[in-house]
């Protein structure tokens, strides 16, 4: 009995899809590895004469996957809603001028702060 070029991509969709999941999963996030992932796989089927004779099909559908939510835009999120926005420091709006460095001082000094009450030491570099 002869395989039909769709009998050996579905056996093939079938060992890479998994693969290609998890790996894209840790590459482009857990909201877009379905895309990812869907996108390779039309990919693979477009191509199929060619991905078929590969090597590694899996590691090269893996970068299809991958480049393909590079052009995605990302979410413009909504506004938030005023009724649940946390109340803010009235004098917080006029302290926005300050400098950049200035701000690093003091997220440097708050961190500090917050390890030596916590009793936590940075990770030394390696």
């Amino acid at each position: 009995m002869q395989r039909t070029v769709g009998s050996s991509f579905t056996e093939f969709v079938q060992d890479a899809e998994p693969r290609l999941r998890r790996a894209l999963l840790g590459a482009v996030g857990l909201d877009a590895t379905p895309d990812a992932v869907a996108e390779a796989l039309a990919y693979a089927w477009a191509n199929w004469d060619r991905i078929s004779t590969m090597d590694n099909p899996v590691g090269y559908l893996y970068r299809v996957g991958q480049t393909s939510t590079r052009s995605k835009k990302v979410p413009i999120l909504p506004p938030p809603d005023p009724a649940v926005m946390p109340e803010v420091e009235p004098r917080l709006i006029e302290a926005l001028d300050i400098s950049a460095s200035a701000v690093g001082t003091h997220v440097s000094r708050g961190i500090d702060k917050l390890r030596n009450q916590l009793e936590v030491t940075p990770n030394a570099p390696d």
